[in-house]
């Protein structure tokens, strides 16, 4: 494998792309055969490895920018001494420094 091309290896990955996604449509329609399985026939479709599928959307700016804003917004805040919904900006910070970790612990071992 060590003498192959870029483009043999990138080959070779759209065969194995493409052989599994055919696999996984044809158990599909087997099981749906067997045991009866009504899924829309949208939910699983056989796709070629070749058509490029649309990225997946991030929200990572999106909450990078809500960070950003509410911690502009503290700063403010605590520079010119104002409360928002009767939180002063000493109690934000009070309740942002405290240790959850031991409330959390028994939360999950109750919960298990």
């Amino acid at each position: 494998m060590n003498d192959a091309t870029v483009e043999q290896k990138l080959e070779l990955v759209q065969q194995i792309r493409s052989q599994y996604n055919k696999n996984q449509y044809d158990l599909l329609n087997r099981e749906q055969i067997l045991y009866g399985r009504a899924l829309p026939r949208d939910s699983y479709t056989y796709e070629n490895p070749a058509e490029e599928a649309e990225p997946v959307r991030s929200t990572f700016k999106l909450r990078l920018f809500a960070a950003g804003l509410l911690f502009i917004l503290l700063v403010a805040l605590d520079i010119t001494g104002k409360s928002i919904a009767g939180f002063e900006t000493g109690k934000i910070f009070t309740i942002l420094a405290q240790d959850y970790e031991k409330q959390i612990d028994a939360w999950v071992e109750a919960n298990m």
